[in-house]
């Protein structure tokens, strides 16, 4: 199964000059950067979610494998859990995998 779409379509682009990021511009040789803005969650009614305990050897594409028979839908789990990191999940923490996974794509399509 894979589903072919960007994550970024309908997303707005903005410039980046925070002060913040002086060092990381500097390197790159430029005064700012343009962005994708972070996708905005809306829960609806019909959408569920699923529940697995983080763990030793946990991954997102494992569990995008898992859930949604297509690992590059990675990207979802973090969102979804507004935890965009895996280091930001202790073992026994739960996390949230949303579905079904269609509505979740047409979540990012109609944004």
């Amino acid at each position: 199964m894979g589903y072919k779409f960007s994550r970024y379509q309908n997303r707005e682009i903005f410039r980046n000059s925070n002060p913040r990021y002086v060092r990381q511009f500097s390197s790159r040789d430029v005064n700012y950067i343009d962005q994708y803005a972070t996708a905005k969650f809306t829960w609806t009614a019909d959408l569920d979610y699923d529940e697995e305990y983080w763990g030793v050897g946990s991954r997102f594409y494992k569990l995008a494998a898992k859930y949604y028979g297509d690992s590059t839908l990675w990207w979802i789990i973090p969102w979804f859990n507004q935890r965009p990191l895996e280091s930001d999940f202790d073992s026994g923490d739960l996390v949230m995998i949303p579905r079904p996974i269609e509505r979740i794509i047409n979540i990012f399509k109609e944004e």
